[in-house]
């Protein structure tokens, strides 16, 4: 992710990796119907260059996306100027939480992106749970005060 040096705070405008789109074109007026404008938007998604060899990106492509490698900074994937997504294991999970990395990485898309997504992939067949303790340490630990709140997917 780019940031420009003058920027404080979150971005909303729109960045440099989804700047105009050259699939947008504007017809001139017509006689009756005034203005008209055609939209045909690519679906397009950022994935960081470190999650290429994960299956969501193949995934993705083979649904239509158009997949866009790039170092991110911020998350795993950027699905639009506004939307960000970590992409956690259970096990990177638990790592996270315990290291404390899960708290700094949410508390960064926060101040970047309006909508912050935490994505937890996890085996149906697989149980797993939270633990009360390990929890209860963690918020007393760190203090949640967000702006906007990430979405757990």
């Amino acid at each position: 992710m780019m940031i420009p040096v003058d920027q404080d705070g979150r971005c909303i405008g729109p960045t440099t990796l989804f700047g105009p789109n050259p699939a947008i074109s504007l017809d001139l007026p017509t006689k009756k119907l005034g203005c008209k404008m055609t939209m045909e938007k690519e679906m397009r998604v950022i994935v960081d260059m470190r999650k290429f060899m994960s299956s969501l990106p193949n995934v993705l492509h083979q649904k239509g996306m158009k997949v866009v490698h790039v170092t991110l900074d911020v998350g795993d994937y950027v699905l639009s100027p506004l939307v960000c997504v970590e992409r956690k294991s259970i096990s990177d999970l638990f790592q996270s939480f315990a290291s404390g990395r899960l708290y700094h990485q949410v508390e960064t898309m926060v101040c970047y992106y309006m909508i912050p997504i935490l994505l937890i992939e996890f085996s149906q067949d697989k149980s797993f749970s939270f633990q009360v303790h390990i929890w209860r340490h963690l918020v007393s630990y760190h203090s949640f005060k967000f702006t906007n709140q990430p979405i757990v997917v």
